[in-house]
């Protein structure tokens, strides 16, 4: 599909909900994978589905995210 196309096609949806021009195609994307990543997806699986050639791309872009998983893995507590 022509990104171009899809691009439009977005807009036109856009506007025809109502919605504000700061929603775009990229920030949908960003936010997927933060949110995926926030609720514990493997960066490895993430970095798969946004097609990133290299893991550290996706680790660099969403390097804001990790703060907050590290810490909600130190309060998980391992039972054995």
């Amino acid at each position: 599909m022509n990104p171009r196309f899809l691009t439009k096609k977005f807009y036109e949806a856009r506007e025809r909900a109502g919605i504000s021009n700061g929603i775009n195609l990229h920030a949908l994307r960003h936010t997927y994978a933060t949110r995926l990543l926030e609720e514990g997806e493997n960066i490895k699986t993430v970095s798969e589905l946004l097609g990133h050639t290299d893991i550290s791309i996706t680790g660099n872009t969403y390097a804001h995210v990790m703060p907050e998983i590290k810490r909600n893995a130190s309060d998980k507590r391992i039972i054995y």
